[in-house]
Protein backbone atom coordinates (compact mmCIF):
# COMPACT_ATOMS: atom_id res chain seq x y z
CA UNK A 1 0.00 0.00 0.00
CA UNK A 2 1.45 3.30 -1.03
CA UNK A 3 0.75 6.65 0.54
CA UNK A 4 1.76 10.18 -0.40
CA UNK A 5 4.74 10.15 1.98
CA UNK A 6 6.07 6.92 0.47
CA UNK A 7 5.72 8.35 -3.02
CA UNK A 8 7.47 11.55 -1.96
CA UNK A 9 10.33 9.64 -0.36
CA UNK A 10 10.72 7.39 -3.43
CA UNK A 11 10.84 10.42 -5.71
CA UNK A 12 13.47 12.06 -3.52
CA UNK A 13 15.56 8.88 -3.50
CA UNK A 14 15.33 8.58 -7.28
CA UNK A 15 16.31 12.23 -7.73
CA UNK A 16 19.08 12.13 -5.13
CA UNK A 17 17.38 14.81 -3.05
CA UNK A 18 17.22 14.29 0.73
CA UNK A 19 13.68 14.03 2.06
CA UNK A 20 14.93 13.89 5.65
CA UNK A 21 18.26 15.25 6.87
CA UNK A 22 20.89 12.93 8.31
CA UNK A 23 20.50 14.54 11.73
CA UNK A 24 16.70 14.22 11.77
CA UNK A 25 16.86 10.61 10.55
CA UNK A 26 19.29 9.69 13.33
CA UNK A 27 17.15 11.54 15.87
CA UNK A 28 14.05 9.61 14.79
CA UNK A 29 15.81 6.22 14.90
CA UNK A 30 17.41 6.83 18.29
CA UNK A 31 14.08 7.97 19.74
CA UNK A 32 12.34 4.86 18.45
CA UNK A 33 15.14 2.72 19.86
CA UNK A 34 14.87 4.26 23.34
CA UNK A 35 11.22 5.28 23.58
CA UNK A 36 9.61 2.90 21.10
CA UNK A 37 7.20 1.29 23.52
CA UNK A 38 4.43 3.48 22.15
CA UNK A 39 1.66 1.80 20.18
CA UNK A 40 1.04 4.98 18.20
CA UNK A 41 4.44 4.51 16.53
CA UNK A 42 3.28 1.28 14.90
CA UNK A 43 0.08 2.80 13.52
CA UNK A 44 1.51 5.87 11.82
CA UNK A 45 1.81 5.43 8.03
CA UNK A 46 3.97 8.55 7.69
CA UNK A 47 6.47 7.25 10.25
CA UNK A 48 6.51 3.83 8.57
CA UNK A 49 7.25 5.46 5.22
CA UNK A 50 10.03 7.54 6.77
CA UNK A 51 11.58 4.48 8.41
CA UNK A 52 11.64 2.70 5.05
CA UNK A 53 13.24 5.78 3.50
CA UNK A 54 15.87 5.97 6.25
CA UNK A 55 16.70 2.29 5.79
CA UNK A 56 17.24 2.71 2.06
CA UNK A 57 18.98 6.08 2.12
CA UNK A 58 21.38 5.30 4.94
CA UNK A 59 21.82 1.56 4.33
CA UNK A 60 20.58 0.32 7.68
CA UNK A 61 19.12 -3.03 6.71
CA UNK A 62 20.34 -6.30 5.30
CA UNK A 63 24.01 -6.64 4.44
CA UNK A 64 24.41 -3.03 3.38
CA UNK A 65 27.12 -0.79 4.79
CA UNK A 66 25.51 1.95 6.84
CA UNK A 67 26.31 5.61 6.20
CA UNK A 68 29.10 6.66 8.58
CA UNK A 69 27.71 10.15 9.29
CA UNK A 70 24.33 8.63 10.09
CA UNK A 71 25.94 6.12 12.46
CA UNK A 72 27.82 8.85 14.33
CA UNK A 73 24.68 10.94 14.75
CA UNK A 74 22.69 7.88 15.84
CA UNK A 75 25.27 7.06 18.52
CA UNK A 76 25.27 10.67 19.69
CA UNK A 77 21.49 10.72 20.15
CA UNK A 78 21.48 7.24 21.72
CA UNK A 79 24.00 8.31 24.33
CA UNK A 80 22.00 11.46 25.00
CA UNK A 81 18.79 9.46 25.48
CA UNK A 82 20.47 6.88 27.74
CA UNK A 83 21.13 9.60 30.29
CA UNK A 84 17.47 10.61 30.69
CA UNK A 85 14.33 8.72 31.69
CA UNK A 86 11.94 10.73 29.54
CA UNK A 87 12.29 12.00 25.98
CA UNK A 88 13.80 15.50 25.77
CA UNK A 89 11.45 18.33 24.79
CA UNK A 90 13.17 18.60 21.40
CA UNK A 91 12.33 14.97 20.66
CA UNK A 92 8.74 15.36 21.83
CA UNK A 93 8.32 18.40 19.59
CA UNK A 94 9.85 16.58 16.60
CA UNK A 95 7.45 13.64 16.86
CA UNK A 96 4.45 15.87 17.48
CA UNK A 97 5.32 18.13 14.54
CA UNK A 98 6.21 15.41 12.04
CA UNK A 99 3.87 12.59 13.03
CA UNK A 100 1.34 13.99 15.51
CA UNK A 101 2.52 11.41 18.06
CA UNK A 102 3.13 12.08 21.72
CA UNK A 103 6.11 10.13 22.98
Amino acid sequence: MSNIRQQWNETCLDAGIPSISTDTAAHICAAILHYGDNEALTHCPKLSADIQYIQRRFGVFGGMRADVRFGKRLRMYSRQFESCDRPPDETKKLFMYMYNIEI
